[in-house]
C-alpha cells in the first residue's frame, strides 16, 4: 500500500495534531514526529493537513497544495460528522 501524505520531519514538532484528527487512526509520534502507519487506513480526507500548524503534512495526491485553502472551522471528529460535512 502507497503513502498518501508526508511528513516532512525537519519540520514536524511533533505537537500530534494530526494524530488526534485522523478519524482512521492512520497517524502516530515516533521518536517526537508524525509518521503514517502501515495500516493504509487514509483515504485523503485532508485534516490532518489542515490542522498542521507548521506546514509538515503534505498531500501526495495534491502536490503544492496550500493549508490556508484546506481551512475546516473545526476538526471532524468521527465518521457521521465527516458523511455529514461530504453531504454538503
Amino acid at each position: 500500500m502507497g503513502r498518501n501524505i508526508n511528513i516532512d520531519e525537519s519540520l514536524c514538532t511533533g505537537c500530534g495534531l494530526c494524530c488526534s484528527v485522523c478519524i482512521r487512526g492512520n497517524l502516530g509520534l515516533v521518536d517526537g514526529k508524525a509518521v503514517e502507519l502501515e495500516s493504509g487506513a487514509c483515504f485523503e480526507c485532508g485534516q490532518c493537513f489542515a490542522v498542521c500548524p507548521v506546514g509538515a503534512v503534505s498531500m501526495i495526491r495534491y502536490p503544492g497544495s496550500n493549508p490556508e485553502r484546506m481551512v475546516l472551522h473545526k476538526p471532524v471528529t468521527g465518521s457521521d460528522e465527516l458523511m455529514g460535512l461530504l453531504s454538503e
